[in-house]
């Protein structure tokens, strides 16, 4: 019986399994559609909750910029910036100032979002320009209550 030589043995690697390339491919695969369904959650909490209230504080800086009772008394062109966070005073409501300033003054208004949780809409509650100590309603959609003028004499 003769001995081989060192130089004629072939080492043959063992054949690799596959697993570990699956557990790979299976834990990102698992990862991506954890951050797809986050994302998306939180792309929809945004859209149904935020989106609408910032919808509704940018037509108001419009609509300061716009009110004949602000370019009185702040004069023209009127500049509206918010002044801070929104305050939020219960579940349903939310306050934001504004600073308004023109060539003849500055004033601050202040508006009240309310929340209405059946349509997850907000809409203007109240807004109003305090300027040199007194609060004027500044509030276009406001209702003004009619004078009851029966029982006054005529002049």
């Amino acid at each position: 019986m003769s001995v081989g030589n060192e130089q004629d043995t072939v080492y043959v690697e063992p054949k690799k399994s596959g697993a570990g390339k699956w557990l790979l491919f299976g834990g990102c695969g698992c990862l991506f559609l954890i951050l797809l369904v986050c994302g998306g959650g939180g792309y929809w909490f945004y859209g149904t909750f935020y989106k609408p209230l910032y919808d509704e504080m940018n037509g108001t800086v419009a609509l300061l910029e716009s009110s004949e009772v602000v370019q009185e008394k702040v004069g023209e062109p009127v500049t509206v910036v918010m002044s801070n966070q929104p305050r939020q005073e219960s579940n349903e409501v939310l306050e934001v100032d504004y600073e308004v300033s023109g060539p003849t003054g500055n004033g601050t208004v202040v508006v009240r979002f309310r929340f209405d949780p059946a349509s997850f809409t907000w809409t203007r509650d109240d807004m109003y320009l305090e300027f040199e100590g007194e609060q004027i309603n500044v509030d276009p959609d406001a209702e003004t209550p009619e004078l009851d003028l029966e029982g006054i004499p005529e002049l």
